[in-house]
């Protein structure tokens, strides 16, 4: 039905800016029109925006397994929408999910692979495997001295299992950092 309608619609157009001569030889000219629908936000940065705003929906990852399977991402773009992916199974409570998307991430050895390894320690240390996640927090650590979740997740783990505050239940995702620095102004 839309299509008859729109067929119409374009015909009139068609025939009303044609010339009289040209409309009344052409009775049987069909006109096909193509049209091309954008997607103005990329798939990969809606899996970004649901990570990033602790969306905690199992469609919120539809936007980020489509994007790996449909949309031309760079080696980076994938690490990335993996580690987004993770944030959104955390979120869910799906920790073995997470620990799987955070792993995909590292395997692609991108720079943001501290805040990756501490990700992968909330999600180890909330399936109570405490020595992964330690060893996450110390690798996170290594690549980022400053990383305060790690930090303050191995003080938490040095304490008595009864002492301990639970890891967050939700987690959040940062902004990619750009891979080079902007230029210093002045100098």
């Amino acid at each position: 039905m839309r299509t008859a309608i729109l067929t119409a619609f374009c015909l009139t157009l068609f025939y009303s800016s044609a010339s009289p001569s040209i409309a009344a030889a052409s009775d049987e000219t069909t006109v096909e029109w193509k049209i091309t629908v954008v997607n103005e936000t990329p798939l990969h940065r809606k899996c970004y925006e649901h990570a990033r705003d602790r969306v905690a929906e199992h469609s919120a990852l539809a936007a980020c397994d489509r994007s790996i399977e449909t949309e031309s991402l760079s080696p980076r773009q994938i690490a990335v929408t993996y580690a987004n992916r993770g944030v959104i199974n955390y979120n869910l409570g799906d920790y073995g999910g997470a620990v799987d998307d955070f792993t995909k991430a590292l395997d692609r050895n991108i720079h943001t692979k501290a805040k990756i390894h501490a990700n992968r320690g909330l999600s180890y240390e909330a399936l109570f495997f405490d020595g992964l996640a330690r060893a996450d927090y110390e690798a996170a650590l290594a690549v980022d001295p400053g990383n305060r979740t790690a930090a303050r997740r191995l003080e938490e783990l040095d304490k008595p299992a009864y002492e301990r505050a639970r890891p967050p239940r939700r987690i959040t995702a940062e902004a990619p950092t750009p891979l080079t620095s902007p230029p210093k102004a002045g100098i």
